[in-house]
C-alpha cells in the first residue's frame, strides 16, 4: 500500500516511517524555495563554483549586503535592478531600480528583508510575453539520486505585454 502526503511534519513521518510513502516535498527542503534562503545558497555556490554556477542572477540580500550592492551598482551604472520583498508573491511590491537610493524605503523598512538582483533587460518572450515554466519532478530516492521528470509540464505567461 502506497501513502501520498503533504509537506509532512516531523510528527507524520515518524507515525508513517514504517509504511512505504511518497511524499510531495521531503521534509526540511521547503526553506530552499523561499527567495532569501536560495539567494544565500545560490550566492555561496557560485562563490565557491564560479565556472558552474555562473547561470543564476547576480543577487544580494537588503540590509546583509546594501554596501556591496551599492558599490556593485557603483561600478555598473548602466544596468538595471530589480528588487523583490523576500516574503513577497504573485509580483507584489516588485520594483525596477537603476541606482541605490533609489530603494524604496518603505519595502526596505517593512519587511528589513529585500532580495536585488541584476535585472534581464532582454528576456526570451512568447508572443511578447514574459513566462516563466513550471517542470514537475519526482525524487524517488536520494542515496543514489534517482529522479524523473514528468512529461507535462505549465507555462505560466504574463497578462502584460514587455515592455
Amino acid at each position: 500500500m502506497f501513502w501520498f502526503g503533504l509537506a509532512l511534519m516531523d510528527k507524520d513521518v515518524k507515525i508513517m516511517s514504517k509504511k512505504k510513502c511518497f511524499f510531495n516535498r521531503y521534509p526540511g527542503t521547503e526553506y530552499i524555495a523561499r527567495k532569501k534562503v536560495f539567494c544565500m545558497i545560490g550566492n555561496r555556490m557560485r562563490r565557491t563554483f564560479p565556472k558552474i554556477f555562473n547561470f543564476s542572477p547576480i543577487s544580494f540580500l537588503i540590509p546583509e549586503e546594501s554596501q556591496t550592492l551599492e558599490s556593485y551598482m557603483g561600478l555598473h551604472p548602466n544596468f538595471v535592478f530589480i528588487g523583490k520583498p523576500s516574503c513577497g508573491k504573485g509580483g507584489e511590491g516588485i520594483f525596477l531600480i537603476d541606482k541605490f537610493n533609489k530603494i524604496p524605503q518603505k519595502s526596505y523598512i517593512k519587511n528589513n528583508d529585500l532580495l536585488v538582483q541584476r535585472y534581464i533587460k532582454n528576456p526570451l518572450l512568447i508572443d511578447n510575453k514574459k513566462f516563466d515554466l513550471r517542470l514537475y519532478v519526482l525524487i524517488a530516492g536520494l542515496n543514489p539520486v534517482r529522479a524523473y521528470l514528468a512529461d507535462e509540464g505549465l507555462a505560466r505567461l504574463c497578462t502584460e505585454d514587455y515592455k
